[in-house]
């Protein structure tokens, strides 16, 4: 069935999307399944449903004040425009520096949290925290597509229909991401928070949460590359995981 939905929006990205019918058509199909999927939701399990405030974890740690681990400044980079091979010397001319504000880098300890497999989102004490670099409000992440969050009109705050907690863990570091499944994503978000977790004292045996919907050789890699023989758990894709610390 994956293999079949996998071509389908092969064949809709590559051919179909060109045409506005076809669009049409396939936001009226989202919006329909958004529906029956959150009204079965409230039927079923409406206890699990709750809704959270957006916050950057910038944002999350300057209200709620949690211990944390400095890591890094925050920095302006200025990279050099990348080389096409093959590309007309005119294009080459207008190529332009790449410009990146990056957010300071910290460890956060967050009590009471609930992290879900394939999402970028931690729920804890009422927020939805995200990375700085995410921004909801001109962003629809995958959960939302899938019916799994609701966001408001304002797009500040969200309505989770992720279900019951799968399981709850005294502590845990979270290494999970809602573009894990994507190589480029794997190597610059999620690689560097081991590199990160590695370089600071302390978390020596924290078990790590890991996408356990990736491919096999991305979560392999996060033993590999670890530094530390700290267990790995997989978590798969929309299951939510409690944290206590």
């Amino acid at each position: 069935m994956g293999k079949i939905v996998s071509n389908g929006l092969r064949v809709y990205r590559k051919y179909l999307a060109q045409y506005f019918i076809f669009r049409l058509g396939r936001e009226i199909a989202l919006a329909v399944y958004r529906a029956g999927f959150r009204l079965n939701c409230r039927l079923r399990r409406g206890d699990t449903i709750a809704s959270y405030t957006f916050a950057s974890f910038s944002e999350f740690r300057r209200r709620m004040n949690p211990p944390t681990s400095f890591i890094a400044p925050a920095a302006h980079l200025v990279l050099p425009p990348p080389h096409i091979i093959g590309a007309p010397s005119a294009a080459l001319a207008m190529a332009a520096p790449i410009e990146i504000d990056v957010p300071e880098a910290r460890i956060i300890e967050i009590a009471g949290a609930t992290v879900v497999g394939g999402s970028s989102f931690v729920l804890a004490q009422g927020c939805a925290i995200h990375p700085d670099l995410l921004a909801p409000k001109s962003e629809e992440s995958p959960a939302e597509i899938r019916g799994f969050i609701k966001v408001d009109a304002a797009r500040t705050a969200m309505t989770s229909y992720f279900g019951p907690v799968a399981r709850t863990l005294p502590r845990a570091v979270n290494l999970l991401g809602q573009s894990a499944g994507n190589y480029a994503h794997w190597m610059t978000e999620i690689a560097p928070r081991l590199a990160i977790l590695d370089a600071s004292s302390g978390y020596d045996d924290w078990p790590l949460l890991v996408d356990g919907w990736i491919h096999r050789n991305m979560r392999e890699a996060v033993t590999l590359l670890s530094c530390k023989p700290r267990p790995v758990i997989p978590v798969e894709r929309w299951q939510p995981v409690a944290v206590d610390v």
